[in-house]
């Protein structure tokens, strides 16, 4: 499959909007043709005026601060299980000589068994920054470092707030057990069978040895690791064909996506754990404890010591500092402007990556030397033109021109709020927040995802785009037919039509009322609720 050009944010933004009006419409048909396309212009406009899709926003996705040190480093130092590296390293799942970051490396130093009491460590980290690997490859360790043989009973529960969670977190903790038997997982949720002829009546999918695949067989021989979540383990402690569960065997216990829980929540996930460490006959300072969020703010400390029931001074907190790529002095071209996306039409389909490194292209180099003349002077451009692979190229050029580095600054000062509005980045980058100036910064953006260095090291800009949408509302219509609204935007006979709940007409101060139709035939009418004070009011209806 040949790579892509990254997504198109501008084409993708319009098509959604498309096929969004192109549903209303179908939903809400109205026999009167000219009041259907006032709807759809409505519709289809800006999000203040009642668009059904939002303004595009940007997330910098800045990566976390290497350790320098891989599992294999760890296990030369005694503190990761050799035969956890061998089982990574034959899976394939997980990159064994790639550096870890920074907090996970130190999520599993804190994690091996020391005297006293087991800690409770809590790992905040921004996203895309690994949190995962730093709760299970300490939890796989602490397994792995444990003594043999095997001995039944559920040793680790990782904890999600929703199934879309567990099934996608359970689904690489599988890849990367196949293959051995000596560590065994369950994952328990209402959509898993309760035994083996349910599982082969809803075809539910057949596994290696490592996963247990039915409730019966996971109660015969309980897993090492069960995966689920809290409303599950709820039911669990008061089913007595789930017992077997719960043993003192419970040494790790997980609870991932923890700024999910708050208020209420958080105190009733306290008592859970509580429930659980009670029935395996465990104290809480004899079980690690790991929690990951992308958000926890002040009070990381107290919030942990609360819900894992442990002492602060037991509480270890992980924060993953984020590592900025390093510019080189800038070097502007001698004529500045900024790139077209008709100008990456060229190079749109073509692979910039193989499957087993970057690609080598020199005459899309040629191609891309033309494209970046406008942002970085030709002494940078001459420079690398010798560069085979086109992505290296990219990142070589693009990392001299002042408006990636001024971008760059803008999506790192813009962590604080998460996003920044497309039309806001436009605003700062290129001091020009319009139609062109957005296409132009969508274009710089595709090209920065592209520009690398190495085939998995991250982009000279790695970024989210997040889009908003909802469903179509309820349509308020003016009743006064002098009303000095857009022609194209008025009811047949009326005034100013309004996709939003309006008593007011924006545009004469006049009446709205609420425009209903009838679902059979199309056919419109006002609806309103006439007080006993003598004025109009709205039905709000669709």
């Amino acid at each position: 499959m040949q790579e892509s050009f990254q997504l198109d944010a501008l084409q993708t933004e319009q098509e959604l909007r498309r096929r969004l009006v192109d549903l209303a419409e179908s939903s809400s048909f109205l026999s009167d043709q000219h009041l259907m396309a006032v709807c759809r212009k409505l519709w289809s406009g800006s999000e203040s005026d009642g668009g059904l899709v939002g303004q595009l926003w940007i997330e910098g996705i800045f990566p976390a601060r290497s350790s320098g040190k891989t599992v294999g480093d760890l296990a030369a130092m005694g503190v990761v299980s050799e035969a956890l590296v061998a089982q990574l390293a034959n899976s394939g799942s997980f990159p064994v000589e790639r550096p870890l970051y920074a907090h996970q490396a130190e999520s599993i130093v804190a994690s091996v068994p020391a005297a006293g009491a087991r800690p409770g460590i809590v790992v905040t980290a921004g996203t895309g920054a690994g949190k995962t690997e730093a709760f299970l490859l300490p939890l796989l360790n602490d397994l792995y470092r444990g003594a043999l043989p095997r001995k039944t009973g559920t040793k680790a529960i990782i904890l999600y707030p929703m199934n879309a969670l567990v099934n996608d977190q359970v689904e690489r903790l599988y890849r990367w057990l196949k293959g051995q038997k000596k560590i065994t997982l369950f994952h328990l949720t209402s959509e898993t069978p309760e035994n083996p002829k349910r599982a082969d009546e809803i075809g539910y999918p057949q596994f290696e040895a490592c996963r247990i695949r039915t409730r019966e067989e996971a109660r015969t021989t309980p897993p090492d690791i069960l995966v689920t979540n809290y409303s599950m383990l709820e039911y669990m402690l008061c089913r007595p064909q789930d017992a077997p569960f719960f043993s003192p065997e419970l040494r790790t216990f997980v609870l991932d996506e923890a700024h999910l829980y708050s208020g209420t929540l958080a105190a009733e996930i306290s008592l859970l754990l509580k429930r659980v460490f009670l029935r395996c006959g465990r104290k809480a300072e004899e079980i690690l404890t790991l929690a990951t969020s992308a958000t926890l703010g002040e009070g990381v400390r107290e919030f942990a010591a609360s819900v894992f029931s442990k002492d602060a001074a037991c509480i270890v907190h992980i924060d993953g500092t984020v590592d900025r790529h390093g510019f080189p002095e800038p070097s502007p071209a001698s004529s500045p402007s900024a790139v077209t996306r008709g100008e990456l039409a060229s190079v749109a389909c073509k692979s910039f990556t193989t499957a087993t490194g970057l690609a080598q292209a020199p005459e899309v180099v040629e191609e891309l030397a033309r494209v970046v003349s406008g942002l970085v002077s030709s002494e940078v451009v001459a420079r690398c033109t010798t560069i085979p692979e086109p992505a290296t190229f990219l990142f070589k050029t693009l990392s001299h021109s002042p408006q990636v580095q001024k971008m760059e600054q803008v999506l790192f000062s813009a962590r604080s709020r998460g996003v920044i509005s497309l039309d806001d980045l436009a605003a700062e980058v290129l001091e020009e927040a319009s139609p062109d100036s957005r296409s132009a910064v969508v274009a710089l953006l595709q090209l920065c995802a592209r520009a690398r260095e190495e085939l998995h090291s991250y982009p000279l800009i790695p970024h989210k785009v997040h889009v908003l949408a909802r469903a179509s509302g309820t349509l308020s219509a003016c009743v006064n037919r002098s009303c000095s609204a857009d022609p194209e935007l008025r009811l047949p006979g009326g005034g100013r039509l309004v996709a939003d709940v309006k008593m007011v007409c924006p545009d004469c101060g006049s009446r709205m009322l609420t425009l209903a139709r009838c679902a059979n035939c199309g056919e419109w009418l006002l609806a309103g609720i006439y007080s006993s004070k003598g004025e109009w009011y709205q039905a709000l209806i669709n």
